[in-house]
């Protein structure tokens, strides 16, 4: 008879905000006194303790609070994040659903422009072609033939055979017969109809000029040298900084410490605090950026 192995299960870790809880109550600690260690705003550990993740900032942010808050009770940082990764992954997940939801439909959005753009452009195309094509083929359509001119009845008398005996007795009649004839041709002799004139078709007006494409204005290189970004803490902050296209860097700085970078154009700048921290770009100041304690988002710094 053999043993059945029994069933194993993976203990669940506790989540994340009854864990902070329990411990900072067990040190005998309140949330004043966490705040005033930490730099974190009261409400925000609050919402930590109670889960509350959409009253916490960006996810890089509420990462860095829990990081600081697990320091200043004296337990493991990674543990703490690993609690905190397994709470909040439905929140997130949800959120970055609906923002690719959002990005789907501005490409949507942006591909039917793209369609309409297309349709008009090929409709200007047509419309200034048959604006030359039209004019041409008027032009070479053949101008109608002139009316056939009146026929003028011939003046020639049928002339009788005149026999050798009555030709002395017929002269002088002749002679009178011949003058009557000649008045009677005359008369009878209609006018001769004038062609009638080729119609002049109006002339239509030229077709407008095709629109003139503006010229591609010139794109001044960049500088080859490169700009400095100078962070100092002067409370506790959460920085998140993008140089040029490159991945964000996040830091979480300690009031005294600094950071730098470089990057070739621009930075992109977050600040989970936005007046714990003086910026200096190639060593102008910048800021403020807001109140303490107000996170602002995607600030971009320029020469």
């Amino acid at each position: 008879m053999t043993d059945r192995p029994s069933d194993t299960t993976m203990p669940t870790l506790e989540s994340i905000g009854p864990y902070l809880k329990k411990i900072r109550e067990t040190q005998g600690l309140s949330l004043d006194q966490v705040a005033s260690l930490t730099r974190i705003q009261p409400k925000f550990l609050q919402a930590l303790e109670d889960e509350d993740f959409e009253a916490l900032p960006e996810q890089v942010f509420a990462r860095g609070f829990v990081r600081t808050y697990a320091k200043s009770l004296n337990i493991s940082e990674e543990d703490a994040l690993r609690r905190f990764s397994e709470s909040s992954h439905e929140f997130y997940h949800r959120g970055q659903q609906a923002q690719q939801q959002i990005q789907l439909q501005i490409q949507e959005e942006q591909r039917g422009k793209l369609n309409r753009n297309v349709v008009i452009i090929v409709t200007i195309i047509i419309i200034v072609a048959l604006g030359f094509l039209l004019p041409k083929e008027q032009q070479s359509s053949p101008t109608p033939a002139p009316a056939d001119q009146a026929s003028v009845p011939s003046n020639r008398q049928p002339k009788d055979p005149v026999s050798p005996v009555s030709q002395a007795a017929r002269i002088e009649p002749e002679s009178k017969a011949s003058k009557n004839s000649s008045t009677q041709v005359k008369e009878e002799v209609s006018p001769v109809a004038e062609p009638p004139k080729p119609r002049v078709s109006a002339a239509l007006p030229p077709p407008p000029p095709p629109p003139v494409p503006e010229q591609p204005k010139l794109v001044q290189p960049a500088s080859t040298e490169p700009i400095r970004l100078e962070i100092e803490a002067t409370q506790l902050t959460w920085v998140v900084v993008q140089s040029d296209d490159a991945s964000p860097k996040e830091a979480l700085l300690q009031p005294g410490q600094r950071a730098t970078w470089e990057a070739r154009q621009q930075f992109t700048l977050t600040l989970g605090n936005a007046a714990g921290a003086t910026v200096r770009l190639n060593g102008e100041p910048r800021g403020p950026f807001g109140k303490p304690g107000e996170v602002v988002r995607e600030v971009v710094l320029t020469p």
